[in-house]
């Protein structure tokens, strides 16, 4: 089965939920700061940046940031915002399952919002790739969408254990979304330790649950 790419359209975010994916999550800055000021990471790869605003957000805390995102248009948004806002980073339209990175060459990853957005496959080669630039000691930090969520059990199809074909959240296109549970993290992180790991509604998305989850590279994977 030729299953699609999850890419929103972004010109059908309606208008008063607009700032809240250009200006990015509210714990953004708090993971920036833990990693600046207690760390002493230098380096971030921001995945699935959207229009950048968390990206902009690591720049202020002093990092070099790289940002990356599969929707050319988002990231046309994002060098505008970046522009406006003052702020240098390298931005690159890539598929976070082939991330167009050296090995070990990367402190931290932020990956929020982004990771279910595929299929079960695609989820592993995803962390794979990510286990894979990360330097070893770097940390990440990720959500994941888990099986406890509503979603998991309503969709237009199942395409294999994990994943539920759904409308897009933004657009009329037909996406994968893929939900996790605790059975699953160990294999997901493996070559991580996780430090922390909460599980939470989502914002804003009704009876959905996410796994929050930040690790630190450890082991060869």
């Amino acid at each position: 089965m030729n299953i699609p790419l999850n890419t929103w359209n972004i010109k059908a975010i309606p208008s008063e939920e607009f700032p809240r994916w250009r200006h990015g999550n509210v714990d953004t800055a708090a993971v920036a700061s833990l990693w600046r000021n207690l760390s002493g990471f230098k380096t971030v790869l921001e995945v699935g940046c959207l229009m950048g605003g968390d990206a902009i957000a690591f720049t202020r805390q002093g990092f070099e940031v790289t940002a990356i995102d599969i929707d050319a248009f988002a990231l046309t948004l994002a060098r505008k915002y970046a522009l406006e806002a003052g702020a240098h980073i390298n931005f690159m339209e890539c598929n976070i399952q082939n991330i167009d990175f050296k090995d070990n060459s990367i402190d931290c990853v932020h990956a929020v919002n982004v990771l279910s957005l595929t299929y079960t496959q695609g989820l592993y080669q995803a962390m794979g790739q990510i286990h894979r630039v990360m330097r070893m000691g770097g940390e990440l930090a990720a959500d994941l969408l888990s099986k406890d969520s509503v979603d998991f059990s309503r969709g237009i199809m199942r395409v294999d254990a994990n994943t539920v074909l759904h409308k897009a959240q933004y657009g009329d296109h037909i996406v994968p979304y893929c939900f996790v549970d605790e059975s699953m993290l160990p294999g997901l992180f493996r070559g991580f330790e996780i430090l922390g790991q909460t599980k939470n509604p989502v914002r804003n998305v009704g009876e959905n649950v996410r796994f929050t989850i930040l690790a630190r590279k450890v082991a060869a994977r």
